[in-house]
């Protein structure tokens, strides 16, 4: 085998030694025992230079080190020389951070394993997974600074400045490999380095004096390194791909982060989100994943499918915050016989409010006739209401009628519907918001009539949102540290593993 040797732990002679000191029951040697029962080191063949690092000793490392709040390489690195479960888990043998950095992104398929090792754990302990879910997400901030935010009207302004330094580059290096490298010299004037930040206050700058960004450009006379040339050339395929998109905004840290309204600040920043569903009878994560979607709607069928996967009796109920509801796949799992507490926007303020469902979809004493031919109402005297715009989705659709003559002098003008957003309560032709929905999601809605479902609703937060609070408050996870939507997920899988073995550590003894 191609590794280094990586033998079971042995009590030392002398010294702190680990194997004794650590209690029974210390979180490490739960994290000893899961990834060797469930990582199984592959064949690696032998060549020049020093043996690689065991994968098992890496993916310990990373899942205790998430699991306790530590993930800097740099702290791991210093932990695995100075920390006693760090040397149990180790064996004395500390790896770079350069190590741990690769194998947080390399090693996606043994985290799987281990991921899926937990279960097995946890059923031994009596953690019984019932099927009874709930999804919920959170936004967590891009590891990318706010001032390389690019808005769409600088988009061509920052490319021309991009490709003129790119040029610049190439042509240098162009005459290099025929003239050949001159060399360093010493001299008393210090050429910075050109970074991405720079060749953007440069534009902005430029932009603000009303000049051209070629100018400016040209005046930097930029020092790019190999690395810098490749971000460059990621940044001008993703201006590219931002302007095919018609996106607002693009960060050139993180190209792949999305502006989403969340998170702690409550603010519209560059993210990624983080979506799970929890069991609500173990507390057991039976679904993870990090999306650069910012609205949930789409996302309530493909984490229900996931979740199947990890539940033995596979999803019988499903609880959500209106945030989840969409029309078509609220039907299609219903349908499917799954028990369903979701509420749309309207009922979840209702429910908010205390009010019973339907209070707010129609604020009017009066009796309104429909005309279903013409999809018109008219109102006790005489004046019609005309459906002014629709939209929304096939079963859920959201219709404004709005009264073709003047309301203006009627008996009944101050008890007359008006918008239920509080707009056009003085207009001189009232109008009313109205909300067709299908009888299956009618009936759906309508269970949030019964005080069990309601309560249901309200405890729906107790589950989910402690994952939340656990991974931001307690751990300290309120930014992604890597960048780019693989090596996010990477860090994704890692949070999850490192909750997912809290929560099993709870019930374990280590006997």
């Amino acid at each position: 085998m191609g590794y280094r040797r990586y033998d079971p732990p042995t009590p030392l002679l002398i010294g702190y030694d680990p194997c004794v000191d650590l209690p029974s029951d210390h979180l490490a040697r739960l994290v000893e025992m899961v990834v060797n029962e469930s990582v199984r080191s592959t064949q690696s063949p032998l060549g020049p230079g020093q043996p690689a690092f065991d994968p098992r000793l890496c993916i310990k490392v990373l899942i205790y080190g998430y699991a306790t709040g530590v993930r800097s390489s740099r702290q791991l690195e210093k932990h695995c020389n100075e920390s006693l479960p760090y040397l149990l888990l180790t064996r004395g043998d500390s790896p770079s951070y350069r190590t741990l950095c690769s194998a947080r992104t390399g090693y996606g398929e043994l985290l799987e394993e281990a991921w899926t090792s937990l279960f097995v754990v946890a059923s031994e302990l009596g953690m019984r997974r019932l099927g009874r879910v709930v999804v919920d997400s959170s936004k967590l901030r891009a590891n990318a600074s706010p001032e390389m935010v690019v808005e769409r009207d600088e988009y061509a302004q920052i490319k021309s400045a991009l490709k003129e330094i790119l040029a610049q580059a190439q042509s240098v290096d162009a005459r290099e490999d025929v003239e050949g490298y001159e060399g360093e010299t010493k001299t008393s004037v210090v050429v910075e380095k050109c970074q991405m930040r720079d060749i953007v206050r440069k534009v902005r700058a430029s932009l603000r004096k009303q000049e051209s960004s070629k100018g400016d450009a040209e005046s930097a006379k930029p020092m790019l390194t190999s690395r810098m040339v490749e971000r460059v050339k990621g940044a001008i395929v993703a201006i590219d791909e931002a302007e095919s998109e018609a996106r607002k905004h693009l960060c050139l840290t993180d190209p792949d982060a999305r502006m989403m309204h969340g998170g702690r600040e409550k603010r519209v920043l560059e993210c990624h989100s983080f979506e799970v569903a929890v069991d609500r009878d173990c507390g057991l994560l039976v679904a993870d994943g990090v999306t650069q979607v910012g609205n949930d709607n789409d996302r309530l069928e493909p984490l229900v499918e996931a979740a199947r996967s990890n539940e033995p009796c596979g999803v019988t109920a499903v609880d959500g915050d209106s945030g989840y509801f969409k029309a078509d796949p609220v039907s299609r799992l219903a349908s499917e016989g799954i028990d369903l507490c979701i509420p749309d926007s309207t009922t979840a303020c209702e429910l908010h409010k205390g009010l019973p469902v339907g209070s707010l979809r129609r604020r009017c004493s009066l009796s309104f006739e429909y005309d279903e031919k013409h999809d018109t109402y008219r109102c006790p005297h005489g004046n019609t209401l005309s459906c002014r715009w629709s939209k929304g989705e096939t079963g859920m659709v959201q219709k404004l009628y709005q009264a073709c003559g003047s309301c203006m002098g009627c008996t009944s003008y101050s008890e007359c519907i008006v918008r239920q957003d509080g707009k056009h309560a003085k207009s001189k032709h009232k109008c009313f918001l109205y909300r067709e929905r299908g009888a299956d999601l009618e009936a759906l809605l309508a269970r949030f009539n019964e005080s069990e479902h309601r309560e249901r609703y309200n405890k729906r937060g107790s589950f989910v949102e402690t994952i939340f609070g656990f991974i931001r408050g307690t751990l300290g996870y309120d930014q992604w540290l890597l960048r780019g939507t693989d090596k996010v997920k990477s860090e994704g899988k890692l949070i999850a593993l490192g909750y997912q073995l809290r929560k099993v550590a709870l019930n374990w003894s280590g006997a």
